[in-house]
């Protein structure tokens, strides 16, 4: 009775939460209004099960960001109840974030298709600006095969690299409203 008890209860969150609000947006589409947004794990897999949890559980809307250097694991994740058929791509809402160093916008699209290769998704339903602040990105960088770990160095440009107290490199020749634009052309 304890199992037939906890299983109803359990399809009656996953019910409840796969049907929760959404909101419409502009563009006509509807945004599911609660999101999971995975942190940063020091253990490798922890993020990937979180997520697959999550989804598994009901959430429909996955909160990602490149800097988190976790898209691959939420990526697994996304693939393996995709391919054992507890969701399918449509039914999910996949946000991620383009960082400080790939606003200017010859690197913008090259950092969201690295992110959607991280993720392992054909598209992303809503791409935001994780800070309003453009940064240096460092000469001859790949983005797209880029692997984001904690603590990279190209994460963060300083003025001396040696020292992380130092302050970041503003990139002034690049404005939010240039970052914006392209952004919507995508």
């Amino acid at each position: 009775a304890f199992f037939f008890f906890f299983f109803f209860q359990r399809e009656r969150r996953r019910r409840r939460m796969s049907a929760a609000a959404s909101i419409r947006l502009r563009s006509r589409d509807m945004m599911p209004s609660l999101g999971f947004a995975p942190s940063v794990s020091k253990v490798r897999g922890d993020v990937q099960t979180a997520v697959r949890v999550a989804i598994e559980t009901g959430y429909r809307h996955i909160d990602c960001a490149a800097i988190d250097c976790n898209e691959d694991e939420i990526g697994n994740a996304i693939a393996d109840v995709i391919t054992r058929g507890v969701v399918q791509r449509e039914q999910l809402w996949i946000t991620s974030k383009l960082w400080n160093t790939c606003h200017d916008p010859q690197h913008l699209k090259l950092a969201v298709v690295g992110s959607m290769k991280r993720l392992g998704v054909e598209y992303l339903d809503l791409c935001l600006i994780q800070w309003p602040t453009a940064w240096k990105m460092p000469e001859n960088f790949d983005l797209v095969s880029w692997a984001y770990q904690p603590d990279d160095p190209l994460l963060y440009p300083r003025l001396n690299q040696d020292d992380p107290d130092a302050p970041v490199i503003v990139d002034r020749t690049v404005s939010l409203a240039d970052t914006w634009k392209e952004l919507e052309k995508l």
